[in-house]
């Protein structure tokens, strides 16, 4: 059994932040860091388009390169950095079970710092009718695919979602020779950021289809084509395609959580990043890391003063 100050889950901007910020401010504290991927920087890792950064940093930045800084600087402190390493159960009684290199293990707490990101909605959730043929993909796991995996994923898309991480894959497809057939999205306007409308959907001519959304998928083996209901004129278009795209939002990934029994979150958990709230940018993640870093601290010292009262009380010292 292993006994930390501060056990931290997942790797990524919210966890490296929060690590480096709360062993900065307590070097005397134990910090444990563990994910289960195989090098800190989550799904930064994966976008190496430019436009991170700017607000944390004061610098732009790819994503690979804002995971670097942070990086760099989780090396610089003695936080135990754990990869392959996963958290497979929490309990109430601050312990967690984790499996990794060296096996099982239990892991005692005095906080719990869950930054484990979010996931993808995805196509099943969406009421899509049709089969389910190859060349259905969520924008993140294409992402990967194509950035990190080299993978040809198909030829022609049609993107479902107009959202900031929808647009971005959209113009990486065609910087890859890939047609974007179009972009549909279900609100009257896309939600992306006012700088990714203009670097992407205005510069490449990448045409977007607004309050629509796709009905059907057509194909068996693989996808052949989607129906687009168009909810102004109440119309349907068929639309030829190898891939579909789907670009509909982010879920914060808490399935840790899902089987520990309390009335109510304790004090010593505490979510970050996308964990707690899906953020528009990364750099108000490593914003909001730092800020609860603060609250960790806080709420240690408040738990080592009790404990020192009650030493005191129960041996009859002043």
């Amino acid at each position: 059994m292993t006994v930390c100050d501060v056990l931290i889950v997942g790797a990524g901007a919210a966890g490296m932040t929060a690590a480096c910020a709360i062993w900065e401010k307590n070097p005397a504290l134990k910090v444990i860091l563990a994910d289960r991927a195989d090098s800190p920087g989550g799904i930064l890792l994966q976008c190496i388009h430019r436009g991170f950064g700017t607000g944390y940093f004061r610098e732009e930045l790819t994503g690979p390169e804002y995971a670097k800084r942070l990086a760099k600087r989780l090396r610089d402190t003695k936080v135990s950095l754990r990869m392959n390493t996963e958290v497979v159960q929490i309990s109430a009684d601050r312990s967690a079970c984790v499996t990794g290199p060296d096996g099982w293990e239990e892991i005692r707490f005095q906080c719990l710092v869950l930054a484990t990101g979010c996931r993808e909605r995805a196509p099943g959730s969406l009421g899509i009718w049709g089969t389910r043929p190859a060349g259905v993909f969520c924008a993140g796991q294409l992402q990967k695919m194509i950035n990190l995996g080299n993978y040809d994923p198909g030829e022609e898309a049609v993107i479902l979602g107009s959202g900031d991480i929808g647009l971005i894959l959209a113009r990486g497809l065609l910087l890859c020779g890939k047609a974007v057939k179009r972009i549909v999205e279900i609100q009257p306007q896309s939600p992306a950021m006012v700088r990714n409308r203009i670097q992407c959907l205005e510069k490449y001519h990448i045409p977007l289809q607004v309050n629509a959304t796709v009905t059907e998928l057509h194909g068996t083996g693989r996808l052949r084509g989607v129906t687009v209901h168009d909810y102004k004129t109440g119309t349907d278009e068929y639309i030829t395609c190898d891939m579909l795209v789907i670009a509909a939002g982010l879920i914060p990934d808490r399935a840790l959580l899902n089987h520990v029994e309390w009335d109510e979150k304790p004090q010593w958990l505490y979510l970050c990043g996308n964990c707690e709230y899906i953020h528009p940018i990364v750099d108000s993640i490593s914003l909001q890391a730092e800020q609860k870093s603060l609250e960790i601290l806080q709420c240690i010292e408040s738990s080592n003063l009790l404990l020192a009262e009650k030493f005191f009380r129960e041996n009859g010292a002043d």
